[in-house]
């Protein structure tokens, strides 16, 4: 499990808690304002992480109009268009500059540099600790070995697929990163649009990448929700990943944004690395203004978020089924007075449960399909009782789904 870090007091508690997940994700944006937490935390954990560009924000956020974020913002164009080559009249990217090689190569080589840069930070971060820790006496007898920070892969820059210009760009920037990257460094993004994702045809866009050898590919399909997508489009998610995996022959396929179905997936083989999160999780809509994320509760028995109040709800009403024993929470405290790194620790540590377990049973369908099957019975008899009914049910109704898509593929 990989936690793609949204907030900043989320940092220290991913120190504290570095035994329950194997690395980080973070955006260029989280690496500009807290670089020094974030070398900190990568440096004394050892963890692997990834570093997202996420480039695709110049296509939908007019630079001219940023104000909260407007400090990193103008830094993050400094650092991937400090020539001002790809920015048009109104603010945004212009997609007609990306249609040049010449600029391609300008892009590709700015966010590679940037992040072999914020490692080799890290690192030097990581030594300068130890070294003054050694002169302060700190190691007492045996130096302990200095941790490697790992960088697991380079992503190159990224638009979302919209359309065949949106895939071409993104087409030529892959051609380019494998002259800069060697392929078994590199994490080649299949970012699309939901809508493209609909209407999009899975063997003639997969036969794309069959020529460029790549090895490894980050999956995203922007707004799609895998607790309430029908199951036509669940099951077409599941054969494009089966896709990579059989026709394109993936070392490594990293769901970029993750949920239980994601999890069950890589139980049977078809996902190798699970991004989770808290602020940003299941799915992401570049479109959606970013902002405060409402706290949220992962209610293990639903193996699904509720709002605070409803999963308290749950909680009063059945607390053997929707109480939890993750060493967190505490019955005697309603949900919605517990603090948001009491939310995150909990998530963190019911996530590492369900994980393992799902790991226990890799490549058995039949057991995946019973732990499905467990919960949605579970759920069942809750629903009995009238004052929690309506939730229940429709929560029962996302695991009957994605039992039937997981019984079929």
């Amino acid at each position: 499990m990989y936690f793609r870090i949204s907030r900043p007091f989320e940092i220290s508690l991913l120190r504290e808690e570095s035994n329950l997940y194997d690395g980080c994700v973070m955006e260029f944006h989280m690496l500009l304002l807290y670089q020094k937490a974030l070398s900190s935390l990568i440096g004394d954990t050892g963890k692997e992480f990834l570093i997202d560009p996420i480039i695709y924000r110049l296509r939908y956020q007019n630079i001219m109009q940023v104000t909260t974020e407007k400090s990193w913002f103008e830094r993050f164009l400094g650092i991937v268009d400090p020539e001002i080559r790809l920015i048009g009249d109104d603010g945004t990217l212009n997609l007609e500059s990306l249609l040049d090689i010449e600029n391609v190569n300008y892009l590709a080589n700015n966010v590679f540099n940037f992040e072999k840069t914020s490692v080799d930070r890290i690192r030097e971060n990581v030594h300068q600790v130890h070294s003054l820790l050694k002169y302060l006496g700190d190691y007492a007898t045996t130096e302990p070995q200095i941790p490697t920070p790992n960088l697991k892969f380079f992503i190159p820059p990224y638009l979302i697929i919209e359309d065949n210009k949106t895939l071409e760009i993104n087409m030529e920037i892959l051609r380019k990163s494998i002259e800069i990257i060697d392929v078994d460094e590199l994490l080649a993004p299949i970012t699309l649009s939901r809508d493209y994702f609909v209407d999009v045809d899975l063997s003639e866009f997969t036969s794309l990448f069959s020529n460029l050898s790549l090895k490894n590919f980050m999956i995203w399909v922007t707004a799609f929700n895998e607790y309430e997508e029908p199951e036509e489009l669940l099951t077409k998610y599941v054969e494009m990943l089966k896709m990579l995996k059989q026709e394109l022959s993936a070392d490594t396929v990293v769901n970029a944004y993750s949920s239980y179905f994601s999890d069950l997936l890589a139980g049977l083989g078809y996902v190798d690395v699970l991004v989770h999160g808290v602020g940003i999780v299941e799915s992401r809509d570049p479109l959606t203004m970013l902002g405060v994320a409402m706290d949220r509760y992962y209610v293990p028995a639903m193996h699904q978020f509720l709002s605070l109040d409803k999963a308290e709800n749950l909680r009063q009403v059945n607390p053997d089924l929707f109480g939890c024993n993750c060493g967190i929470c505490d019955e005697s405290k309603p949900i919605q007075n517990m603090p948001r790194t009491e939310l995150l620790r909990h998530f963190i540590r019911v996530k590492r449960f369900e994980l393992d377990e799902i790991r226990s049973h890799k490549n058995n369908r039949s057991q995946l399909l019973a732990i499905l099957d467990e919960a949605v019975q579970n759920l069942m008899n809750a629903g009995k009782v009238t004052e929690i009914r309506e939730i229940v049910l429709s929560r029962q109704r996302v695991l009957e789904k994605w039992k039937s898509v997981l019984g079929e593929i």
